[in-house]
């Protein structure tokens, strides 16, 4: 299992990098959910839980069935899956229909998390900064897919575009209307006013084939259009006015699994047609891996499973959660600048998470995480401070954030593979509380912001740093009694 080649890594990393556009996703379009399901950010909310019992549902699913198919079917399986709710979730038209959606999302979410750990650790048993390198495909497809939205938003580039298209095929409507009435001064302000060279103010009525009242009733009667049409050019003041178009990306992420699993239809082939079929990755688990552990161990364990729930709690709660904190909060922020911002986060978390690849062989993970401490606590104070300094201040937290979360997943399974066998229970365990984390945390801070405002985002992170360094210490000082 040493020797596998180029082949299953690119396609592994290709399969996480499909998780990431696909865990990126819904942050940024979350705004644009809220108007155009017409629910406050408290209904939205639920989203995430939908997602988390899912999520907790697949990493349970998985642990009974690895066991039972070939490791790069069961991730052909997963990838279709998620492909499949890619492609409905733009057409749910409602939080109702969405339910069902985000809960097979966040299922095949699970799936993935604990199918692409497990099949790394058969491949490269002994190699702890395979496992970094494998996973940093997740955090450069959440780089990647706010920058995909970004152009489809509600202010981005190509919904803008086509609203331009809209409000001018409205203008031409009324001006023709207003043209067959004859309700211009004169051919030449009529004129005038089909080239935009009149303002709507400037409009006179004569006719003198009605009397008063009519001439009256009329007038008001297209005033209150012109009144109506200024009010849809001013497409980004009300949630009523404007349309998305997410389907668009949405069926680009569903696409990128169609190569993703011929690939791994490929890699199954070749494990068959190359390896003894007893030892064989493909078609086989390693038991040997399920040993029994001390109590000592089996309290480590505990302890990691607690730790992982709040391992990337702030990623998640920053993917999902950034874009309403910006808009809605005193910085006044567009969906364009927080989508480019939440893209900026992914990115500096895929350097934090690929580093450890570099220097995992020379250092253990310990010194690693207490590093990537120091720069989440730095993170939170610029981040208390973008409350009262703007918007550079929120930049430079993001930066360092991302950073610092970037090493903490891929550091759970190494430092654990230090202590215990990271068998599949062991791995599905882990990332049933990582994976539930990233979920509930973005529901618990939707709902604390919802009832506190916006505000609510910067502290809620903050707690779970708090959490996070309490439960790190307490798993350090159990490894101490560990043989």
């Amino acid at each position: 299992m040493e020797d596998r080649k180029y082949l299953e890594m690119l396609v592994l990393f290709s399969f996480t990098l499909g998780v990431g556009l696909s865990l990126a996703s819904i942050g940024p379009v979350l705004p644009d959910l809220q108007c155009l399901w017409n629910v406050d950010l408290h209904t939205t909310s639920l989203v995430f839980l939908f997602i988390a019992v899912g999520t907790i549902v697949g990493v349970v699913v998985s642990s009974v069935v690895m066991d039972k198919l070939p490791a790069f079917i069961f991730l052909a399986i997963v990838t279709i899956i998620r492909g499949v709710t890619m492609f409905l979730f733009p057409y749910t038209g409602g939080l109702a229909l969405a339910g069902p959606v985000v809960f097979i999302y966040g299922a095949s979410l699970g799936l993935s998390a604990v199918g692409s750990l497990y099949t790394t650790n058969l491949l490269w048993p002994t190699r702890a900064g395979t496992i970094h390198l494998v996973q940093s495909g997740v955090a450069i497809g959440a780089t990647l897919s706010p920058l995909l939205e970004k152009p489809f938003l509600s202010d981005g580039t190509f919904t803008a575009m086509m609203q331009g298209t809209s409000n001018n095929e409205h203008f031409s409507d009324k001006n023709a209307t207003l043209y067959r009435l004859e309700i211009t001064e004169s051919p030449d302000s009529s004129l005038a006013m089909l080239t935009g060279k009149t303002k709507w103010d400037q409009v006179v009525f004569k006719n003198t084939t009605l009397n008063d009242s009519l001439k009256e009733s009329q007038s008001g009667a297209i005033l209150g259009s012109v009144n109506l049409f200024r009010k849809e050019a001013n497409h980004s003041s009300s949630c009523d006015n404007f349309k998305t178009y997410l389907d668009y990306p949405f069926i680009f992420f569903g696409c990128i699994t169609i190569p993703v699993t011929v690939g791994l239809i490929i890699c199954h082939r070749r494990g068959n047609d190359n390896q003894n079929p007893c030892t064989n990755p493909y078609t086989s688990i390693d038991k040997s891996t399920d040993i029994s552990l001390s109590r000592a161990q089996n309290m480590f364990i505990i302890l990691m499973c607690f730790l992982s729930v709040v391992t990337i709690a702030i990623p998640g709660c920053v993917s999902n959660l950034l874009a309403t904190f910006g808009t809605k909060s005193d910085l006044k922020l567009n969906l364009n600048t927080t989508s480019t911002m939440t893209s900026v986060f992914w990115l500096c978390y895929s350097i934090g998470r690929i580093i450890p690849y570099f220097i995992n062989d020379r250092i253990r993970t310990f010194p690693i995480i207490a590093v990537a401490f120091v720069g989440m606590t730095a993170g939170i104070v610029v981040l208390f401070l973008s409350l009262y300094y703007g918007t550079v201040c929120l930049w430079i937290s993001m930066i360092f954030l991302g950073l610092a979360t970037g090493p903490h997943f891929s550091s759970l399974f190494t430092w654990t593979r230090e202590y215990v066998s990271l068998s599949s229970k062991n791995i599905s365990l882990l990332s049933l509380g990582a994976n539930a984390g990233v979920q509930f945390q973005p529901l618990i801070s939707g709902l604390l912001m919802d009832r506190f405002g916006p505000n609510s985002f910067v502290y809620s992170i903050a707690g779970v740093c708090i959490i996070h360094l309490f439960l790190f210490l307490s798993v350090t000082v159990c490894t101490r009694y560990i043989s």
